[in-house]
């Protein structure tokens, strides 16, 4: 039986599938956040600049992924993203 004060590479030790499920996670948030990085480098700045929020979607999404993960943090940048456009304003995750 497994303790539960065992964390990140001590638990990765003892309980493979774990340990194949936590990196599974951290690299989905990575992925997300190069992804949305090249975005900001090289998407026009036509389109990078029309945001009326602070901060501005993708520094929203990368905040969000950060915080929440991948999944839930892309669902509220996907719900971020749908509603920019409107009166703006400041909006953290």
């Amino acid at each position: 039986e497994m303790s539960a004060s065992l964390v990140g590479s001590e638990m990765c030790i003892r309980d493979r599938s774990w340990c194949m499920l936590y990196q599974g996670i951290i690299c989905s948030k990575m992925i997300a956040i190069w992804s949305i990085k090249v975005y900001q480098r090289y998407a026009s700045a036509q389109t990078r600049l029309m945001c009326c929020y602070i901060p501005s979607c993708s520094e929203y999404a990368i905040l969000a992924i950060e915080k929440y993960g991948a999944f839930y943090g892309g669902y509220k940048a996907v719900c971020r993203i749908i509603k920019c456009g409107s009166y703006g304003g400041v909006d953290y995750p």
